[in-house]
């Protein structure tokens, strides 16, 4: 016998109601948290730089990872093809957000697992399938492992939950 969404064929009443299934679709852009830290650029006189914008901001969404790749030391082949003057390739992790809500933009600053990552891109607002929602896609640019300070602190009323 053959499975079916509906507890009989002969009734044909749907096993899960519409509020479940709709409960069971958001389920899987809450399971992780995210902090944005939303930043505005500056120009200077030596050109322009990144300026921390307010408190960082509690955001519930799915993080997806390259777990089944190691990291690439470039995107595209126009990166990284010579070592800077940092003494070395640069190594690009890249991870996937998928939000619910977004507050950030292609400046933001993101916090994941005491890793710190750059939007690398704009967020881009899915509109098809059951949830409605926003897709994130960032590099990983500071390793918690090798570095001395915390995730930032989130202020009180600054979720997105």
């Amino acid at each position: 016998m053959t499975s079916s969404l509906f507890d009989t064929e002969e009734e044909r009443t749907p096993v899960f109601s519409d509020e479940q299934r709709l409960l069971a679709s958001t389920a899987i852009y809450t399971k992780d948290r995210v902090y944005v830290q939303l930043r505005h650029r500056v120009d200077g006189a030596h050109g322009d730089h990144l300026v921390e914008d307010g408190d960082p901001i509690e955001v519930a969404c799915s993080v997806e990872g390259r777990a089944q790749q190691a990291g690439m030391f470039s995107i595209s082949g126009a990166e990284d093809k010579t070592p800077g003057s940092q003494g070395g390739l640069q190594e690009v992790t890249p991870i996937q957000i998928l939000a619910l809500e977004w507050p950030g933009d292609i400046d933001s600053a993101i916090w994941f697992e005491g890793d710190k990552y750059d939007a690398d891109g704009a967020p881009v607002h899915r509109e098809h399938g059951l949830v409605p929602h926003y897709e994130i896609r960032a590099r990983r640019v500071w390793d918690h492992t090798f570095a001395v300070s915390n995730k930032p602190e989130v202020a009180d009323g600054s979720r997105t939950d």
